[in-house]
Parts: structure tokens; sequence; C-alpha cells
């Protein structure tokens, strides 16, 4: 049995609110039973905690997939996410049953022409799970590594109506991309951006002539990115990423997963280091929207001046 360092809090709200648990969890390469197992334990662990939405980091079942790697073909026909639906179906899906309502995973997808999307599923208490329009989102932007192995879904949309509001759907290196969130946002209306990520930690960064050094800047661009989203566009931000070894030699996933609220204040952040589990209980997900957009609602204006032009 796995065992993670699990936080727990509680928002406080009134009623029945959003109860969100996010797996701050390694995401090994090559190594399906084990990123299985490790799921499974943490489903386990938010069952218990009676969570509602249940988010796991991009590529939590097969890992990433290395192009150079000889192996990669015939892993990931079995580790790509249609090949995987019937271990959801038997293992993830009871889960679903048995009141937890929303679970969202990703992994590679076949696009048909004998290459891959890169795909977010989200499952629901609907007792159907199929890699179909209304529950997946096809990653938009691919860096490049990603290149070698998954085409863009170009102009995929994922946005889902919710009893705790409407959620719109990114993966990892979309949050760079301030058109792609501007559309969800004063388009598409979300109230809740949820990211999956494999988001690293090392890259380095220097400017000799003010002394100044960075060795862990894509960390550093994580952790001021999600906030700054949170607040520019007054939505609520939850991300899961991978933390520990990634599968490039000497780089590491940041981890960092988190929540933060409408106004850019972080709720909740995971270890960048180390495995752990994210619930917070009892989300008050719409006070919190009006509180924030009540003197000033950039929603709303935006809508207002697009109609002046």
């Amino acid at each position: 049995m796995m065992e993670f360092l699990i936080e727990t809090r509680d928002y406080g709200g009134l009623g029945r609110g959003l109860t969100t648990g996010i797996a701050n969890v390694c995401v090994e390469t090559g190594q399906l039973a084990r990123n299985q197992a490790r799921m499974v334990a943490a489903l386990d662990a938010f069952a218990a905690e009676g969570v509602n939405l249940a988010l796991f980091p991009e590529y939590g079942l097969s890992g990433i997939c290395l192009p150079e790697d000889p192996d990669t073909p015939a892993y990931l026909e079995r580790a790509n996410l249609q090949a995987q639906l019937p271990w959801l179906r038997e293992t993830v899906a009871p889960y679903l049953a048995g009141g937890m309502e929303y679970i969202a995973v990703n992994g590679m997808a076949p696009d048909g022409c004998g290459g891959f999307y890169n795909v977010t599923l989200v499952m629901d208490d609907s007792g159907r799970i199929e890699l179909e329009p209304s529950r997946t989102y096809r990653k938009t932007f691919l860096p490049g590594l990603e290149k070698k192995l998954a085409v863009s879904g170009v102009n995929d949309r994922l946005v889902l109506d919710t009893p705790y509001g409407r959620m719109g759907f990114l993966t990892c290196y979309d949050i760079c991309f301030p058109q792609l969130i501007t559309e969800l946002v004063y388009d598409e209306h979300v109230d809740i951006l949820v990211v999956l990520s494999a988001w690293r930690r090392q890259g380095k960064r220097e400017y000799p002539g003010l002394d100044v050094r960075e060795d862990w800047i894509y960390q550093r661009q994580w952790e001021t990115l999600l906030p700054a989203l949170a607040y520019q566009y007054q939505v609520w931000l939850l991300a899961a990423n991978a933390v520990g070894p990634h599968a490039e030699a000497g780089s590491d996933y940041c981890g960092c997963s988190g929540i933060w609220a409408p106004s850019g204040l972080e709720l909740m952040k995971g270890s960048d280091s180390r495995e752990s589990l994210l619930i917070l209980k009892n989300m008050d997900i719409r006070r919190a929207l009006d509180i924030e957009r009540l003197s000033f609602s950039c929603v709303a204006y935006y809508s207002e001046t697009r109609g002046c032009v």
C-alpha cells in the first residue's frame, strides 16, 4: 500500500460545496503498473475524505514516453488511454459509483492516423467512460519533445457545466498562451480552470553582467503563472502536477500542485520534492467569485467594451 503525505483543509463554505482532491504524485516513465497502483491508492484516500473532484497529473498512467526510446511504440500500445479504458472502467469507475463525481486523468490517445493526441479524460458518475468529445480535451500547445510523438488538438475545448460552476480544462504548456485562456474565461464563461501537468523544475538562465542566475527557472515560472492567471482572470485555478524524478537524466518534475482562489491567493500547495495529496473540503466556489467580481468584474467589463467596438 502506497503512503502519501495527506494535507486536508476545510474551506468552511455554507452548504455542500466542492471537495477537491489533487494528486501531487510521482509519474514514472514506462511503469504502467506502478502508476496504476499510485492512482488507486490516491483514490482510496480521496474517497475516504468525501472528494467530489479528483485530479491527477499529465501522463498519470503511462508517464512521459521518450521518442528516442526503442521500447516506446510497444509500451504505448498498451499504456495509451484508449487501451486503458477497460482498466479505467473496472478499477476507477467504482469510485464514481461510490460517491465521487468527477475524476480527471491524462495520457496519449490514438489520433486515428497512426499518431497520438495528448488527451485529458474527465470521467463522471454517469457510468459512461469513453474518449468522446464531450468528456475529453486534446492538448493544444506541445513543447518540442512532445511534438515528436503527438499532434495538437488545435481548437479543441472542454468546458463542463457542474453543480459547482463551469470548469475549463488546460494541459501543462497551455498555461503559457493567454489567448486560449481568454477564450475559456471571456467566451466560455468558465468559473474554474483545471490544469493537469508534468511540469519540470530545472532550466538555467544566467545574466552574468547582473550577477543573476537561476537553475530552476521552470519551477519559478510555474509558481508565478498559476496565481497570476487566477487573479488576472478572476477564476478558481486547480492544478495537479507531477513531482519527483523526470525521465530525462538529471531533471525533476517540480510538483507544487495547488489551489488558488480568484484573488490569486494560494489556498493549498503541494511539495516540490515529495508526493502528497491535497484535499480542500466544502469550497464555496460561487461566493468567492461574487466577492472578487463585486467591485470590478473583468469578464463583465470585457463584454461591455467588446460591444462598443
